[in-house]
């Protein structure tokens, strides 16, 4: 039998109020701010120098221009080469150049001239001359002001071309600024910087595998980067080779149990973090003090530290690139840089489960012989727990590179019959 207890009336009062009171405040806690970050643009036409690696892309040189020009300046060479900047996302601007010698035919490239205010006429447009070069070389000229219009509205982009040497097919060009400013993470601001990596006038591409590469040997995708001063020291990290602070932008960038759905302006002057809105599983590295980057459908995706899992959008994913760093016997950080290759399986990540990744150490080497004429090649493969591949020539030990790895060849018997050291390049 159920016995039942009086209780006064002014204690139930008491208790409803209390339960009123915590569900009110349930209901008015505010939730933390979403990552909300304004951007300056940054005209530094050193940056290639500040920053080790900064992004570049190829545009093809012809004896004529792709478009009929009204007017051209007196070219001192009878050989001018054209070119076309095509810049913005949906709908690009193309901008003709031209580029002359002023020492005489084939007497080298040194002149450029950009039809800037895209008239059609070359004429009305100034003649560039490059820029001092330590050691002389390929002709390197100073950033030219283009305009991008994106979203119908028009910024200004700065672009630097450089000739190839005594190349005369083509010329590389940079960009010449970037965009810099800060983000917050709750109580905590970074330090931000957005670089316009594929020089296409946008500063929000994410990484894609471009059109004509195949979908064989190392994985390979293009588009533009983020870099974030996540450890507070005020310096911006770009390094060629992977960093911890780097991030090839993506839809969604991951943070321990937070994913963020990443939302920039094309012009790069803010940017704005939302929570994820796609169904979204764990991925669980294997690994200490890793950085890896996985490509998928929305771009690249970054997972470093040490956290247990990382949320990330559920959908399939190959590894571009990773990075680990351990400490040996005798306290010197070793540092090892890997790379993804397409003949890898995918990396499947469903809806509310965990997927274990395992990559890096414990590593393995094998030696590859083929046969060139009279001489046999030896080769040497590092490779890491999910098939990912390892150059020696990236292995650092207390920030600097080691000697490449010695062998010898013996008979059956164990006699050495060769020695010698495996060759970087």
């Amino acid at each position: 039998m159920i016995m039942s207890k009086k209780v006064p009336v002014k204690t139930i009062l008491l208790v409803v109020c209390v339960a009123a009171m915590f569900a009110s405040c349930a209901r008015l806690r505010p939730a933390p701010p979403l990552p909300v970050g304004t951007l300056e643009y940054k005209l530094e036409p050193g940056m290639r120098r500040n920053f080790a690696y900064v992004g570049s892309s190829t545009i093809q040189l012809s004896q004529r221009p792709d478009k009929t020009l009204a007017s051209e300046p007196t070219y001192m060479s009878k050989e001018p080469l054209y070119g076309t900047i095509k810049l913005g996302a949906s709908e690009p601007t193309s901008y003709v150049f031209a580029i002359d010698e002023s020492k005489g035919t084939r007497s080298g490239l040194d002149t450029l001239c950009v039809d800037a205010n895209n008239n059609g006429n070359l004429a009305d447009d100034a003649k560039i001359a490059p820029k001092p070069i330590q050691g002389g070389g390929a002709a390197q000229f100073p950033p030219v002001e283009l305009a991008v219009t994106s979203d119908g509205r028009p910024y200004p982009y700065h672009l630097e071309v450089h000739c190839c040497g005594s190349s005369r097919d083509h010329v590389h060009v940079y960009p010449g600024a970037y965009c810099e400013g800060e983000i917050s993470f709750g109580d905590k601001t970074h330090k931000i910087a957005l670089f316009d990596d594929n020089c296409n006038g946008t500063f929000n591409d994410p990484y894609a595998v471009p059109e004509n590469y195949g979908r064989d040997g190392p994985v390979y995708a293009r588009g533009d980067t983020l870099v974030i001063d996540l450890d507070g020291d005020g310096k911006l990290s770009k390094e060629y080779n992977d960093t911890a602070e780097m991030f090839h932008l993506g839809n969604y960038m991951s943070f321990g149990d937070r994913c963020y759905r990443v939302d920039i302006a094309p012009s790069g002057n803010s940017m704005i973090f939302q929570e994820a809105d796609v169904p979204c599983g764990y991925i669980a590295v294997d690994a200490k003090r890793h950085s890896v980057e996985l490509l998928g459908d929305d771009g690249a995706l970054k997972l470093s530290g040490s956290d247990s899992s990382e949320k990330a959008p559920a959908g399939e994913y190959r590894i571009a690139a990773c990075s680990f760093e351990r400490e040996d016997e005798q306290g010197a950080l070793w540092r090892i840089v890997g790379r993804g290759d397409w003949s890898q399986r995918a990396i499947e990540v469903n809806a509310d489960e965990k997927t274990a990744l395992k990559v890096g150490p414990p590593l393995t080497a094998e030696v590859t012989v083929s046969k060139e004429g009279n001489s046999i090649a030896l080769g040497l493969d590092v490779k890491g727990q999910s098939g990912e591949t390892y150059s020696t020539r990236d292995f650092q030990k207390a920030g600097e590179g080691v000697p490449a790895p010695r062998f010898e060849v013996r008979t059956k018997k164990g006699e050495t019959i060769a020695r010698g050291q495996f060759e970087y390049g």
